[in-house]
């Protein structure tokens, strides 16, 4: 388990003292280690209340391919991800993920 808040101290910029004691005994969650390579971000696998990533080390990229042109989205420590398709995907849009610089340590954490 991660307290989100001790892994990125920015997320609590605009809490008084009180609140960021609060927020960070209530702010956790479940570390994941993606290994280096090709990754499917699966919804099944994940908790009912899980609404993204927290990328905590390492490097992620996303390509985005529609029709012959290609976007590279590269993603490290301190970005926020949500990798499940959602409404406004296009038709004929091809997603793939990849993890290119695993760690030791988890690389991103469900919040």
């Amino acid at each position: 388990m991660v307290h989100l808040l001790d892994a990125d101290p920015d997320l609590a910029d605009v809490l008084d003292r009180e609140e960021r004691e609060v927020a960070r005994r209530h702010a956790v969650a479940r570390a994941r280690l993606i290994p280096r390579g090709p990754w499917s971000a699966d919804r099944e696998e994940e908790d009912e209340g899980t609404l993204g990533y927290l990328v905590l080390d390492g490097l992620l990229t996303r390509e985005v391919r529609l029709g012959t042109r290609t976007a590279t989205e590269l993603l490290g420590a301190g970005d926020l991800l949500r990798p499940w398709p959602d409404g406004d995907a296009h038709a004929g849009e091809h997603v793939t993920w990849w993890c290119t610089r695993s760690s030791g340590s988890p690389s991103s954490t469900g919040a």
